[in-house]
C-alpha cells in the first residue's frame, strides 16, 4: 500500500501536468487505477493477516462461513 501513496499517486498528478498529448488523461487515469488498486489490495492483505494472527475480529465473519468467503 505504502507504494502507492509514495509512487503511483504522485507519478499520476505529475504526470497531468507535464506530459500535454490528447492521451494525458487517460495516462493520469491509469496511475491512478493502479494506485486504488494497490492500496485496496494492502488493505485486504493487511485485514488478511491480520487474522491470520489472531489480532482483529471481524464483526462481519460469522457471516463470510455462510458464503464460503472465509
Amino acid at each position: 500500500m505504502g507504494l502507492a501513496f509514495v509512487v503511483f499517486f504522485p507519478i499520476g498528478a505529475f504526470l497531468i501536468r507535464s506530459v500535454k498529448s490528447k492521451h494525458t488523461v487517460w495516462i493520469h487515469a491509469s496511475c491512478q487505477f493502479i494506485g486504488l488498486a494497490l492500496t485496496v489490495t494492502g488493505l485486504a492483505t493487511g485485514i488478511r493477516v491480520a487474522k491470520i494472527i489472531d489480532r482483529v475480529r471481524l464483526p462481519w465473519s460469522s457471516s463470510l462461513h455462510l458464503l464460503s468467503i472465509d
